[in-house]
């Protein structure tokens, strides 16, 4: 058998091997750039919220209360994810086709 050539688990553990060693320095070179503190502070992303349907007590509407309940959610998520702003908050009436 041929002293030089590598049989297929050498060939796999040196691949392995060889790309973590890669990976880590790829890795090592973005931490070490994303710490220098040269990117400008950028405002939160702004998300429009929009609502579907009627309040009241018709058919495939979203009452009052369901309104009031989504909007403490999306408060609580403004506060948990920090760099994102719910917007808007529109109420969009249902269109001449739709069933009443």
């Amino acid at each position: 058998m041929c002293e030089s050539c590598l049989n297929r688990r050498q060939f796999l553990g040196t691949s392995a091997a060889g790309g973590a060693m890669l990976a880590a320095g790829l890795s090592a070179n973005t931490l070490m750039a994303a710490q220098g503190g040269d990117w400008p502070k950028m405002p939160p992303s702004k998300i429009y919220t929009v609502y579907a349907g009627r309040t009241g007590d018709s058919y495939l509407t979203h009452p009052t209360d369901e309104l009031a309940k989504f909007k403490k959610y999306f408060a609580d998520l403004e506060k948990k994810v920090g760099d994102v702003q719910f917007v808007g908050g529109d109420m969009v009436p249902p269109t001449n086709g739709a069933v009443r």
